[in-house]
């Protein structure tokens, strides 16, 4: 080595080593307000949302535009030290890569931020590491978040690890997944959407629907007949029998359906089914491989298409299940809706596109998000205990497009 690369190392036999450049120095609120010529408590009243401090909106936006500017970074372990708060709530979501997760972990952050508090995210596979929840919760420990959301759980594993957040005394809220033990939960009214989907597949005629649904994702025979577990089966099941049993319908197979879901089924409509309207559920194991969404509605389909007689119209357990269906479809040389009509359901972005648009229910993810982050960030301020399976349950929007069309 020679030349200017040489004086410049840090070898022991250099005379003249270049100096390490220190690190750069954190800015302090103290270093904003010398800057601006004000106090610094006058700068922490315009950097905290929850100070009780009012201040000129001309002087707070000025502050908070100089902090920007200067790069100023709340010191996490001082605002421990000072008020035994950091402003963190933690989000735990699921590591699979499916656009429903992603906008509902969107949503939940935009809540936090606007809530006045900042988002610490950590991802965990429920399905297949459930496991790695209590490494999750000890990082969410040490960083002294003040909150917990759960989006999506469904592992009971992960329940385990809740005793230790509530002798921290930190509340959590879960949105959608199973009911977890002293948690609050919002969830999706998955019974109602359904049902308001088949009421519109019927008022279009349709006499032969079929709803193609899947047994849940973590499943034993016991977690089968657990309500706790298979309730994102059996709410859709019961909603799209009831709409129609109420139309005066038949569901096949619903007996022997409702006693392995353990519910009451629908009551039959006065007088007696109408044989007009015959439906039928059909239940399919759950998505092998979550790298590919679509796949088990392709094969679910292909199976469908290979029967003498076709349903009237399929009705997917999701939007994934149903561009998968589509497939199925165009591949047979099926044509949907001119042949068969098909409806997904949670409102997926991709159901808006491709040749032909899906009909589905419109998930409320949004709402359920600013639900669920406002119920935190009020048991965050209130200091209140945890309400066991108290939630929201918000209701879908039906959105008609060219997949379900009234048959031929």
């Amino acid at each position: 080595m020679s030349g200017d690369n040489e004086k410049n190392c840090r070898w022991p036999n250099n005379p003249n080593p270049r100096p390490i450049a220190s690190p750069m120095k954190a800015i302090r609120q103290i270093d904003i307000a010398r800057q601006l010529k004000v106090s610094r408590s006058t700068v922490a009243a315009a950097l905290n949302p929850g100070s009780p401090t009012k201040l000129r909106p001309r002087l707070k936006q000025r502050i908070q535009a100089a902090a920007r500017q200067m790069v100023y970074r709340p010191h996490r372990y001082a605002q421990i030290m000072r008020n035994g708060k950091t402003g963190l709530i933690g989000i735990i979501r699921s590591s699979v890569p499916a656009s429903t997760r992603l906008k509902l972990d969107r949503c939940a952050c935009k809540g936090v931020i606007a809530s006045g508090y900042e988002p610490f995210s950590k991802d965990v596979d429920w399905v297949e590491h459930p496991s790695e929840v209590g490494g999750i919760i000890d990082t969410l420990l040490d960083a002294h978040v003040e909150g917990v959301l759960f989006l999506g759980i469904s592992s009971t594993l992960s329940a385990q690890q809740i005793e230790r957040l509530r002798r921290c005394k930190i509340p959590v809220v879960s949105v959608n997944g199973i009911v977890l033990p002293g948690v609050a939960q919002v969830r999706n009214d998955a019974h109602q959407g359904m049902f308001e989907l088949t009421r519109h597949v019927l008022r279009l005629g349709h006499r032969r629907p079929l709803m193609l649904t899947r047994l849940p994702t973590t499943i034993t025979s016991a977690q089968w007949r657990d309500p706790n577990f298979n309730w994102t089966v059996a709410q859709r099941s019961l909603g799209f029998s009831k709409a129609v049993v109420e139309a005066g319908g038949l569901v096949r197979h619903a007996d022997k359906l409702f006693q392995s879901l353990g519910v009451k089924p629908p009551r039959p409509a006065p007088g007696g089914p109408n044989a007009d309207i015959e439906a039928e559920v059909v239940i399919e194991s759950p998505e092998g491989d979550w790298n590919d969404l679509f796949h088990a509605g392709k094969a679910a389909m292909q199976k469908i298409l290979r029967r003498p007689q076709l349903p009237s119209v399929v009705m997917c357990h999701n939007d994934f299940w149903a561009i998968g269906a589509l497939t199925a479809c165009a591949e047979a040389g099926v044509g949907v809706p001119d042949d068969i009509s098909l409806t997904g359901f949670d409102g997926l972005l991709i159901s808006e596109y491709g040749n032909i648009p899906l009909t589905t229910a419109l998930q409320p993810t949004e709402a359920m998000a600013n639900q669920a982050v406002q119920l935190l960030t009020d048991l965050v301020a209130t200091g209140k205990n945890y309400k066991t399976g108290a939630h929201a349950s918000l209701p879908y929007q039906i959105v008609s497009r060219k997949s379900c069309a009234r048959p031929a």
